[in-house]
């Protein structure tokens, strides 16, 4: 994997996941997942790998996390993972509590097509091979998606609901 690889990675599940130190193991797992991958099927684009693997990876931290905080109060993340934490994480000033919000409110799966396309700039025609679906669908989920996100920023429009559809 590229160091761009790595970096993406790293990027999708910092706002994929609802936590850091999540994110950090994540991403790890996710490595090793990957590089497995591309050895067994070489002949594969490196990005369908990635997409794929991620996404079912954080798929499954998102199911077994997203409702139950106690859950993830309970894990026990590697030490490093702290160490690494906090140059991440002081590098900003900006507030993702908005973000964190909407991501606890939207679908898992729109929501890494957003990531994918929009955040890393993945192309679309990856995204589809690696989630099985045509282009068409994940062109119109990201319309969707966008639209929603939309209407989360618009100052006055929390009422509404951030996951209220059009």
């Amino acid at each position: 994997m590229t160091e761009s690889e790595v970096r993406a990675v790293a990027i999708f599940f910092f706002y994929a996941l609802p936590h850091e130190l999540l994110a950090l193991e994540a991403t790890d797992k996710a490595i090793l997942r990957i590089k497995g991958r591309m050895a067994k099927e070489p002949s594969e684009i490196s990005w369908v790998h990635i997409v794929r693997e991620t996404s079912h990876l954080a798929e499954s931290y998102i199911l077994k996390y997203k409702k139950k905080r106690e859950k993830l109060e309970e894990h026990h993340f590697n030490v490093n993972y702290e160490k690494l934490k906090d140059p991440l994480s002081s590098r900003t000033q900006i507030s993702f509590g908005p973000w964190r919000q909407f991501i606890r409110e939207e679908d898992s799966r729109d929501l890494f097509l957003l990531i994918w396309a929009h955040v890393l700039e993945v192309k679309t025609e990856y995204i589809a091979l690696a989630l099985n679906m045509s282009h068409g669908t994940v062109i119109h989920r990201l319309s969707k998606m966008i639209q929603r996100l939309g209407k989360a920023l618009v100052p006055g429009s929390q009422n509404e609901g951030v996951g209220a559809d059009a």
